[in-house]
């Protein structure tokens, strides 16, 4: 697992891997030397970037790509090394023979390997229609029967946020009933504030 940590710029190692903008092209890739847990990675001591999407897939995972299209992946937004969770619409039979859609979240915080024909440290193009997740060999076989059998829609996580999804439910019922109304106000509560700096500051 990666930490970021910061340093003050005038004593930083220039060849530093940057937390905010380089370590998700670590994804996939592997350290020429073992590094003790807390110590510092340099780009020297990092192998060059996986050739094929095989030798990204770190050992025991499995590769599944998931058909997206600009809804359902993020704008075209996502980036090799993203988290994401998997969320699924089903249609649940109800006791008179009909089918009522729910929503559930399938898989929690799996992280993005391939956009489109973009993997390793690529940048996919723009109008992606695929996106691979490293998963679990359990998970794969989840994840191969939620796309079977219902609508897959993929959520980008922050890059800290590292904890499970809420084990939840919404169905259509929720909606209708009003039953939703007290999500906004949690969500509020987590609103950033942005205030302009005054010049000088």
């Amino acid at each position: 697992d990666l930490v970021s940590q910061a340093r003050p710029l005038p004593y930083a190692d220039p060849d530093l891997v940057r937390w905010q903008d380089q370590a998700p092209s670590l994804v996939g890739r592997r350290l020429r030397a073992a590094r003790r847990a807390g110590e510092a990675i340099v780009w020297p001591d990092v192998a060059p970037a996986a050739r094929t999407l095989s030798a990204a897939v770190l050992p025991g995972e499995r590769a599944v790509t998931l058909t997206v299209d600009e809804t359902s992946g993020v704008g075209g937004h996502l980036r090799v090394g993203d988290r994401v969770d998997v969320l699924g619409v089903f249609d649940r039979e109800r006791g008179d023979g009909g089918a009522e859609p729910v929503c559930r979240t399938v898989l929690s915080g799996v992280t993005v390997i391939a956009a489109g024909d973009a993997a390793g440290a690529d940048v996919p193009s723009a109008g992606y229609a695929a996106v691979t997740l490293e998963v679990s060999a359990e998970e794969a076989q989840v994840l191969a029967l939620a796309q079977r059998e219902g609508d897959l829609v993929l959520a980008l996580r922050n890059p800290e946020d590292l904890g499970p999804a809420p084990d939840a439910e919404a169905s259509f019922r929720d909606l209708l009933e009003g039953r939703t109304d007290g999500l906004g106000g949690a969500r509020r509560e987590r609103i950033r504030i942005y205030r302009a700096r005054e010049e000088g500051q």
